[in-house]
């Protein structure tokens, strides 16, 4: 019985160390050319609608995002990265027309992992 327990458990150790690599999410590296991708994607153009932004390709760990508004005042939103590697929902209410500055980043990164633009009329 004993000899059937040890061989149990290093049955069951053997098999999540096997799988723990399998189902780890894959994330940008720091520096990489192909690291994060952040895309912008504007429900409504106009004043008081909402602008969504998504994006993949980053560390599992939580990101920034920098939105720099037309008149230069810039807001931070934190947001959750999925184990996919993608942005959880984000969006903020544009309050102003002009051109939006977006950046994506996170701590373990030196800068802006990512950066967009979108305007809003």
């Amino acid at each position: 019985m004993r000899k059937y327990l040890v061989t149990a458990a290093i049955t069951a150790i053997a098999a999540v160390l096997l799988a723990a690599p399998a189902l780890a999410g894959k994330g940008g590296k720091p520096g990489s050319s192909a690291a994060s991708t952040a895309t912008v994607s504007a429900t409504s153009t106009s004043v008081g609608g909402k602008v969504y932004v998504s994006g993949c390709g980053y560390q599992v760990a939580p990101a920034t995002i920098a939105v720099t508004q037309p008149d230069g005042t810039t807001v931070s939103y934190g947001v959750g990265v999925w184990s996919t590697g993608c942005l959880d929902t984000a969006y903020f209410v544009a309050s102003q027309a002009g051109t939006y500055r977006i950046a994506v980043s996170q701590s373990n990164n030196s800068g802006p992992a990512a950066s967009t633009s979108v305007t809003v009329s």
